[in-house]
């Protein structure tokens, strides 16, 4: 009940200082566009409903997700996973990374969005890529990486064997010390039109002091608060350091 309430005088506070989630009144003509092309983005696209059915018919009843439900939420999931389908599909992402607990609906819907992209998805629990691979092998997606263990150990390896990182969605689940040390790994595979997502950014404190101190880094210069999802940006020569706060 009181994480209901506070979910709850969290979200009034983001609803009254958000801008209009239409775009009105933001000056920056690249937020503006991607609120109007992506956040405002009502298309069912041809994978949304694969993905659905697959999401009902293996995870909706699985045992190990309902035991989880605390850390994951199917429902939204399925919405932020459309999110990350839209930024892939409007980026043209084409090699793209996942770090963290993950049930692969996630994973479905950037993989889904490119085809010829390349997905890796490192975990760091072998509870959950059996159910991930399986849901996204029935799906017949075939760009997916399942890389699963120490994420301490196994990342920097991985960032030299990939080489860039277009786009990064990191399930914030971790302290300040190793999420900063992730990011700092992280930032030399970078470019100028990498985008970095995080989820969540509200659900406990340790996750809103991860995403307050990624907004205050000197070396990006873009940020976008979504309630639930932050985005980051790395935009050069176009930017003075911006934070808005969208309703989404």
């Amino acid at each position: 009940m009181f994480a209901k309430l506070r979910r709850n005088w969290l979200y009034l506070r983001y609803w009254l200082k958000a801008s209009n989630g239409k775009g009105h009144g933001i000056h920056s003509p690249f937020v503006f566009k991607l609120i109007t092309d992506v956040l405002n983005d009502t298309r069912n696209f041809y994978a949304f409903e694969m993905i659905a059915n697959s999401v009902k018919l293996r995870l909706n009843d699985n045992a190990l997700v309902k035991k989880d439900r605390h850390l994951f939420s199917v429902k939204h999931q399925i919405k932020y996973g459309q999110l990350l389908f839209r930024l892939v599909h409007y980026f043209s992402s084409q090699q793209i990374l996942e770090i963290g607990y993950s049930f692969g609906i996630t994973t479905a819907y950037m993989a889904a969005a490119k085809e010829t992209a390349n997905v890796v998805t490192l975990m760091p629990d072998t509870r959950h890529v059996s159910l991930a691979r399986a849901a996204c092998e029935s799906m017949q997606l075939n760009n997916i990486s399942f890389e699963v263990g120490n994420i301490d150990e196994m990342l920097q390896p991985l960032l030299q064997k990939i080489e860039k990182v277009d786009l990064c969605y990191i399930h914030n689940r971790f302290s300040e010390d190793i999420f900063m040390n992730y990011f700092d790994q992280l930032h030399p595979f970078l470019h100028e039109f990498s985008v970095l997502v995080i989820h969540p950014i509200r659900r406990d404190d340790q996750a809103t002091k991860n995403w307050q101190a990624m907004v205050k880094r000197s070396d990006i210069n873009l940020t976008i608060d979504l309630f639930d999802i932050g985005l980051i940006f790395f935009r050069k020569g176009r930017f003075e350091k911006e934070h808005f706060t969208i309703r989404f």
